[in-house]
């Protein structure tokens, strides 16, 4: 089933009370958003995953909204590396496979790289995993229908730039169709998500 313009989207974000779930929220669009919060699918939990896929059985589009910071190497959280992996257990439980799977990283951004982000080694190693995990993953023959998108929305901390960026996102969303490559960045200059390759 392919979508078309006339259709309306159905989209699964995932960590649905984080910053730009809550940005996205405000957003009008035509697009049929769902985001559920951590007790209502708590993406670490089959049980939930399962509970949470036997009533919604089918999305257009899937988009990893859902984080843990792993912390410091003395207090590692070893569960923020166990969330890429249970995505993908979202997606295989769902009736079909989503057109349209995104992550959203951060390792992309290397080329705008400050100095003390090697102090977040952690991090960047769980967002290159998950990059990794889903490009590996989608390349499988049976999974080849379902397009994956590597994405780094911008830096969202800063609440006026969080606004935009999630303009830009539904914009993306409503008009996924256009988007062939696997990697987008949302450029600060352009203020528009962009293949990272012209980045």
């Amino acid at each position: 089933m392919r979508i078309t313009s006339l259709e309306r989207k159905k989209v699964l974000y995932t960590g649905g009370n984080g910053k730009l779930a809550n940005q996205l929220k405000t957003i009008k669009t035509s697009l049929d958003i769902s985001y559920p919060s951590k007790a209502e699918c708590n993406v670490l939990s089959i049980d939930s995953i399962q509970a949470y896929t036997n009533k919604n059985s089918e999305f257009d589009i899937v988009i990893t909204g859902a984080n843990q910071f792993p912390g410091i190497i003395e207090h590692f959280n070893c569960e923020s590396f166990n969330l890429p992996a249970k995505h993908l257990v979202l997606i295989e439980k769902l009736k079909t496979k989503p057109k349209y799977f995104i992550n959203l990283t951060s390792a992309l951004h290397q080329k705008y790289a400050k100095k003390n982000d090697e102090e977040h080694y952690l991090y960047r190693a769980q967002k290159g995993y998950a990059e990794d995990l889903y490009v590996r993953y989608f390349r499988l023959k049976h999974n080849k229908e379902t397009h994956f998108i590597n994405l780094y929305p911008g830096h969202i901390d800063d609440e006026i730039l969080r606004n935009t960026i999630a303009i830009k996102f539904v914009e993306m969303l409503e008009n996924i169709e256009s988007y062939k490559e696997n990697q987008y960045i949302f450029e600060e200059q352009s203020k528009s998500m962009i293949n990272f390759r012209l980045a």
